[in-house]
């Protein structure tokens, strides 16, 4: 909620007039977006006799930051095409002033190989004032290219009994390393 304006109060005496004077003081919390206000009017007659109002309103930031530009979930083929972690990949924004920290990790679910799992990447923000917020993203690895024979494959023979080949020694290549 936004900080009110001060109001403009009036008095009455019984013998007259009184004017009436304002004051303002404002004081910072351990973070930015607290603290406090402290108005105070005061009424005063002719012949000296006063009443004090005070109003005191509390200033403090409860609401989390926000995480913009957070990545789309993705899928890759192979552990090498996921993008690297980085706290550049997102901006935040906050409702008061004073530095945001963003951070990044990442957990990694379901792995059944070097090439089949998921991560769950998440930037989380903190204010100054200790609000936070988290946004993940989904990265799915999963390799579904089967390796591929290189160079020249035996084919199928008939042949005796005795004249046996021996077997070739075959290699083959693989889109996310060696088979």
């Amino acid at each position: 909620d936004a900080i009110p304006t001060a109001a403009q109060l009036s008095a009455t005496d019984n013998c007259g007039t009184a004017t009436v004077t304002f004051a303002e003081t404002s004081s910072t919390g351990g973070c930015s977006g607290s603290g406090g206000i402290v108005r105070t009017w005061t009424a005063k007659d002719a012949c000296g006799n006063t009443s004090v109002y005070v109003q005191k309103i509390t200033v403090q930031d409860t609401t989390r930051p926000t995480i913009n530009g957070l990545p789309e979930d993705i899928n890759v083929s192979c552990s090498g095409e996921v993008p690297e972690a980085s706290i550049n990949a997102v901006t935040v924004s906050d409702n008061c002033n004073g530095t945001v920290r963003i951070s990044v990790s990442d957990e990694i679910v379901n792995k059944n190989c070097d090439n089949q799992y998921t991560i769950h990447r998440t930037w989380t923000a903190t204010d100054v004032c200790g609000n936070s917020n988290t946004a993940t993203q989904t990265i799915t690895v999963q390799d579904t290219t089967r390796p591929v024979f290189t160079g020249v494959l035996p084919q199928d023979i008939t042949v005796n009994c005795d004249a046996i080949p021996t077997a070739a020694q075959l290699s083959a290549t693989d889109n996310c390393g060696t088979a």
